[in-house]
């Protein structure tokens, strides 16, 4: 039996924003979101562009594979 590929999104926001010195607070802030809405994107695996858009912004960065990584697994 062949197994398919699989992707694995590793979510390292929560790193990103420590990183830039700042709380899930300042950075839901930052985003205009509350701070619930910040813990849900740290555990996330997908997103939409928009909101990846969003997250660059608030991080200060046009790189979303400062918190995002894709990794295929076979």
């Amino acid at each position: 039996m062949r197994q398919e590929n699989e992707i694995m999104i590793i979510n390292t926001l929560a790193t990103a924003i420590r990183s830039r010195g700042m709380t899930q607070a300042q950075f839901a802030e930052r985003m205009g979101v509350d701070d619930p809405t910040v813990s849900r994107l740290c555990k996330q695996r997908s997103f939409t562009f928009a909101r990846l858009q969003q997250i660059c912004q608030a991080l200060g960065t046009n790189e979303i594979t400062e918190f995002i990584r894709v990794i295929e697994v076979k």
